[in-house]
């Protein structure tokens, strides 16, 4: 298997990590800086846990780190839409209110990831690793 394809994965991941990192850092009150940096951890946690994936010796190892990548993914749109409320400066109540109940959804869907096969039920081995 080529090694390419993981490594490239895993170093998108590292730079969007360091990124989101560098904008927190420039200025930790803001709120769009610290949604930003949401983002970018879930969309970290997703591509680093998935290139592990890829090189994973065993079936078990594999979902272990499918199931810790899909979490990143669930979270993924909640945060880019709190990023997007927060850069635009929309305040109102129903922001709020639709705010967390998405949050709310997202951890029920990743509880169901973690504890049930209803979102994903088994990986496939291909010539470059696994995926679900």
């Amino acid at each position: 298997m080529s090694m390419f394809f993981p490594v490239s994965v895993c170093f998108v991941s590292v730079t969007i990590l360091l990124i989101g990192i560098l904008i927190l850092k420039n200025n930790r009150s803001s709120a769009v800086n610290k949604s930003i940096f949401l983002l970018d951890f879930s969309t970290f946690f997703w591509l680093y846990s998935y290139s592990i994936m890829y090189v994973a010796e065993s079936y078990n190892t594999a979902s272990l780190f499918m199931r810790i990548g899909y979490t990143g993914i669930i979270f993924v749109p909640v945060f880019f839409y709190h990023f997007t409320i927060e850069f635009l400066e929309i305040k109102n109540k129903t922001r709020k209110i639709i705010l967390k109940a998405f949050y709310a959804f997202s951890l029920a869907c990743a509880l169901l990831l973690w504890l049930t096969d209803l979102l994903i039920s088994h990986l496939y081995r291909y010539e470059w690793g696994f995926f679900p």
